[in-house]
C-alpha cells in the first residue's frame, strides 16, 4: 500500500490490510511477484500485475538508505539533537515528504525533558511504607518536592462502593512508595492518620494522577478535602489524542513502549477473581508503585505536549475544573422510584406477550425471537420475503433491514417493536433498581470526560443519555427519576437549539442570525425561505423537511442519508440540498472553507481550541474521506456546544457550593437536571438560566445569544 502524503504510489486498490495479508503469506514483495500464479483472488492478481513498477518503486522510496556518501570521515561520531529538526524542513518539502514536515512543525517547539524509550529504561525501586517511622520519613521527603504522583488501590471500580486498600506515591523517576491501609492479614497503617498527614503535607503542591476523579471520590469518602492543584494525565492524553485509548497502560505503551502489569495478574478473572485487599502487600506494592511511577513520568511529556499543541488553556480552564463539578454531581446521585419501574415492567411483559403471539401467527410457527439465525430462516425462507443482505453467519436482520422491510411487511414492524421494548426493559426498567446504592439509596451514574472525540460527556452505570425522550416508554422511564421527598422538585434546564445558534454564529448567515435575534421558529423560517411560502402557509411536513435538512447538513449528512430521513429519492434529496444552499450560500461557503482548512491543517477545532485530527481527509478510500468530511463539518459545532455546557457546569458548581438546596444531578447533551428545594425554585431558575446563557463568550453571544428553556416538576419527565 502507498502513502499519498509522501508521494509513495503503492499498488492501486490494495490497502494496509490487503498488503499485510500478502506479506504474511509470502514474506517479501519479491516473493509475492514470484508467486503471482498462487494468488487466487482475481482482483488482487490483476492489481499486482498492473502496478508492478509502482510496487518496486514504492519499496525503493520507502527504504531508508544507509550507505549515502556524506563526504565526512567514517570515525566521526554524531549526536542527534531534536532542536535542529526544523532545519530539515526545506529539504523535506522539496522532496514532497509532507507528513514528516507536518509532524516536525507540530513538535518542533516541544521539549519533552527526560523521557524513557523502552522497557529497559523504566526502572525504579518500590518501597513499602508499612510502619510509622518510614511514613514520617516519606512525609519529610514529600515536603522537599513540588510535585507528587498518587494512585489509590481499592476493592471496587464503583467509587461509591469501593473501600480504600492502599496508596502509592512517586516523587521521582527512580523510586515509588506504597502505603498499605486495609490489606487482609498484613501490616497496615491507620487510614485516618495517613490521610490527615498526607493532605497536610501536600498543601500547595501539584498532585499528579491518572483519572483523578476516581481517586478524588475515593479519598473524599475517606475524609479528604479538595486538592487545589492537580494534573490529570488521562485528561491530558484525551486532549492530545482524542481518538486513542487513554488507559494508563495505553499511555505507557504509546509513550514509553513499556508494558505494564495487568490487574488480572493480581486479582484473577471470573469466578476466581478476588478483591485487592486479598492481594499480598509485596505484589500490590509493585503493581501500584508502577502506576504512580508511570503517571509521574507522563507528566512532563504531556505538559509540554499540551503547550505545543496549544491545548493548555482548554485543559486548565475547562477539563480540570470540570472534575470537581462531575464528582459532586455523581456524589449527589438521583433517587429512583422502583414502584414506577415495576409497573412499567408489568406492562412490558403484557406488550411482549401480545407481540410474540402476533409474530408467531404471521410466521405460522413458534421460534426463538432472540435468535437472528432462526429469525432469518423464518423471514427469508419460510415466508419467502426477499432478503436484503447477508453476513458471515447468515441473513442479516439488523435494524436497517427491518426498517426497510417494515414498509411492506407487518412482521418486520412487530419485530422492531419487540426488540425496542426488550432493549429498554433490560437496559433500564429491570437494571436501574439493581444500580441503587445500598448506603445512599440513590443511583450514582458515572459521567465520563474521555469517551467521545468531540468533547461531549458520556454516562455509564447507567447510561442516562440513551433513554429515548420521544417514545412512550422513554417518557415513562423518566417518570421514575424523582426528588428526595415532597419538599423537593426536579428542575430541567435545556439549551434551545444551541448547535444551530452556533452554526449561525460561525457561518455568519444573516437570515439565521436575524431569525434567532427575533426569537422566530428557525425551522419554519427555513421552510419559508426554501419553499418560497409565507410563514403562515408552512405545513407540518414543510417544517419537518426544513428541520431535517437544518440538522442534517450541520451533522455532515449527504444527500443519501437525507433521502433516507425524508423518505424521498436520492435525486429529490440532491435537489433539496441544492435548493437549500442556493438560499443559504453563506452556510455552503462556511462548510466548504471549514473542509479546506481541515484538510490543510489536518484537524478541526472548537471555538475554545479543542482539536480533533482527521487523517481520513487525505485517505484514498472514498468512504474514509466522506466520514472524515462529515466529522469535520459537525465537530466544531457539536464540540463547541459540549465545551459551553462544561463551562456552565463549572460556573454553577462554584455558585452552588454554599447552597445545599440546589443540587446538580444529571447532564445529558444540552440539558442539565437539578434537584431543588421548592422554597428555592425561583432563585434556582434565575441563577441557572443566567450561568448557562453566559457560558458563551460575549464576542459570540453578541451575534446570537444563547437561550435556556427551564421547567420543573414532580419527576424528570414532568420537568420538561
Amino acid at each position: 500500500c502507498g502513502d499519498s502524503a509522501d508521494n509513495i504510489p503503492g499498488v492501486k486498490g490494495i490497502g494496509p490490510k490487503g498488503a499485510t495479508k500478502l506479506l504474511q503469506e509470502f514474506g517479501t514483495l519479491e516473493k509475492i511477484y514470484e508467486n503471482l500464479e498462487k494468488i487466487s483472488a482475481k482482483g488482487t492478481h490483476t492489481k499486482l500485475v498492473e502496478s508492478r513498477d509502482n510496487a518496486f518503486l514504492s519499496q525503493k522510496l520507502a527504504k531508508i538508505v544507509l550507505d549515502v556518501p556524506l563526504g565526512i570521515p567514517e570515525d566521526r561520531n554524531f549526536k542527534f539533537d531534536k532542536k535542529y529538526l526544523k532545519n530539515a524542513i526545506p529539504f523535506l518539502e522539496d522532496n514532497d515528504l509532507k507528513s514528516l514536515v507536518k509532524k516536525i512543525r507540530v513538535d518542533e517547539e516541544l521539549d519533552f525533558g527526560e523521557t524513557e524509550e523502552s522497557d529497559n529504561t523504566i526502572k525504579f525501586e518500590t518501597i513499602v511504607v508499612d510502619n510509622y517511622p518510614e511514613f514520617q520519613k516519606l512525609l519529610r521527603e514529600i515536603k522537599s518536592k513540588s510535585k507528587i504522583a498518587i494512585d489509590t488501590e481499592t476493592t471496587d471500580k464503583d467509587p461509591f462502593l469501593a473501600e480504600l486498600v492502599g496508596i502509592s506515591i512517586c516523587l521521582e523517576n527512580k523510586k515509588a512508595y506504597y502505603i498499605p491501609i486495609a490489606h487482609q492479614m498484613a501490616e497496615n497503617l491507620e487510614m485516618k492518620y495517613v490521610l490527615n498527614n498526607l493532605q497536610e503535607t501536600l498543601k500547595g503542591k501539584l498532585l499528579i494522577a491518572h483519572n483523578f476523579k476516581y481517586d478524588f471520590e475515593i479519598l473524599l469518602r475517606a475524609g479528604w478535602k479538595i486538592q487545589e492543584r492537580i494534573f490529570d494525565t488521562i485528561l491530558a492524553d484525551y486532549l492530545i489524542n482524542p481518538t486513542s485509548r487513554h488507559s494508563l497502560e495505553a499511555c505507557s505503551d504509546r509513550e514509553f513502549e513499556y508494558k505494564m502489569t495487568p490487574i488480572k495478574d493480581l486479582i484473577g478473572t471470573g469466578k476466581k477473581q478476588v478483591t485487592f485487599d486479598l492481594v499480598p502487600v509485596s505484589q500490590a506494592a509493585e503493581y501500584s508503585a508502577e502506576d504512580a511511577n508511570i503517571t509521574f513520568r507522563l507528566y512532563s511529556i504531556f505538559k509540554e505536549k499540551l503547550k505545543g499543541y496549544d491545548l493548555m488553556e482548554l485543559y486548565k480552564n475547562i477539563e480540570i475544573p470540570l472534575i470537581y463539578s462531575l464528582a459532586e454531581m455523581e456524589q449527589n446521585g438521583v433517587r429512583i422510584d422502583t414502584k414506577i419501574l415495576s409497573a412499567i415492567s408489568s406492562q412490558n411483559q403484557k406488550k411482549l406477550a401480545e407481540l410474540t403471539k402476533k409474530i408467531y401467527e404471521i410466521a405460522g410457527s413458534q421460534f426463538n425471537l432472540n435468535s437472528t439465525q432462526q429469525l432469518g430462516k423464518v423471514l427469508f425462507e419460510d415466508l419467502g420475503i426477499p432478503y436484503i443482505k447477508k453476513t458471515k453467519t447468515g441473513y442479516s436482520t439488523d435494524v436497517t433491514v427491518l426498517e426497510t422491510l417494515a414498509k411492506k411487511y407487518e412482521i418486520a414492524q412487530l419485530l422492531m417493536d419487540y426488540r425496542r421494548i426488550t432493549k429498554l426493559e433490560s437496559t433500564y426498567v429491570t437494571a436501574l433498581p439493581k444500580l441503587i446504592n445500598p448506603h445512599s439509596e440513590r443511583i450514582h451514574s458515572s459521567f465520563n470526560q474521555t469517551n467521545t472525540s468531540t468533547g461531549r460527556l458520556s454516562s455509564s452505570n447507567p447510561n442516562l443519555q440513551n433513554i429515548p425522550i420521544r417514545s412512550e416508554m422513554g417518557k415513562e422511564i423518566r417518570k421514575a427519576f424523582v426528588p428526595e421527598n415532597d419538599d423537593w422538585i426536579i428542575l430541567s434546564a435545556d439549551y434551545s437549539q444551541i448547535e444551530l445558534r452556533l452554526l449561525a454564529i460561525l457561518s455568519k448567515d444573516e437570515k439565521m442570525i436575524e431569525a434567532f435575534r427575533n426569537n422566530e421558529d428557525i425551522h419554519s423560517q427555513t421552510a419559508s425561505i426554501i419553499f418560497g411560502k409565507p410563514k403562515e402557509e408552512i405545513s407540518a411536513d414543510d417544517r419537518r423537511y426544513a428541520k431535517i435538512i437544518n440538522f442534517g447538513l450541520m451533522y455532515g449528512m449527504g444527500a443519501f442519508r437525507i433521502s433516507k430521513e425524508l423518505d424521498i429519492s436520492r435525486k429529490e434529496a440532491n435537489e433539496f440540498v441544492e435548493n437549500y444552499f442556493s438560499k443559504f450560500p453563506t452556510i455552503r461557503n462556511y462548510i466548504s472553507k471549514s473542509l479546506e482548512k481541515a484538510k490543510e491543517n489536518g484537524f478541526v477545532s472548537t471555538i475554545f481550541g479543542r482539536k480533533l485530527y482527521l487523517p481520513g481527509l487525505n485517505s484514498k478510500n472514498k468512504r474514509d474521506v466522506q466520514e472524515a468530511q462529515r466529522v469535520a463539518t459537525n465537530m466544531p459545532i457539536q464540540g463547541s456546544a459540549a465545551d459551553i455546557i462544561k463551562i456552565a457546569m463549572i460556573n454553577l458548581h462554584e455558585k452552588l457550593k454554599n447552597i445545599p438546596e440546589i443540587k446538580m444531578i444529571i447532564q445529558v447533551h444540552d440539558e442539565l437536571v437539578f434537584e431543588v428545594r421548592k422554597s428555592k425554585l425561583d432563585f434556582a431558575k434565575e441563577l441557572i438560566i443566567t450561568e448557562m446563557e453566559n457560558a458563551l463568550p460575549k464576542k459570540y453571544s453578541a451575534i446570537v445569544p444563547l437561550v435556556v428553556d427551564v421547567g420543573a416538576g414532580k419527576d424528570w419527565f414532568d420537568a420538561h
